[in-house]
C-alpha cells in the first residue's frame, strides 16, 4: 500500500493525500490544499468582474476584432 501511495504521490504532495492525513498535518490553518467549490466559484466571480467590462471596452473602442483571435 505504502508503495502504491508513493507511485501515486512521489512528490509528497499534501493534496493528493487522503483527507484521513489532514488531521495530522502541521500548516492545516495556514494553507489551502483541498479543492472548495465555493473558491472556484469566488474566483470566477473575480474573473469575471474584470473581464466582461475590458470586453465591452474592446468592442466600443472597435478593438473587438481582436477578440477573434483570443483563445
Amino acid at each position: 500500500m505504502v508503495k502504491e501511495e508513493q507511485m501515486n504521490n512521489p512528490y509528497d504532495i499534501c493534496s493528493w493525500r487522503p483527507v484521513s492525513k489532514c488531521k495530522d498535518c502541521t500548516i492545516a490553518g495556514h494553507l489551502k490544499c483541498r479543492y472548495n467549490p465555493g473558491d472556484l466559484l469566488h474566483f470566477i466571480g473575480l474573473f469575471l468582474s474584470f473581464l466582461v467590462p475590458a470586453v465591452i471596452g474592446m468592442i466600443l473602442s472597435g478593438y473587438g476584432w481582436y477578440l477573434l483571435g483570443w483563445r
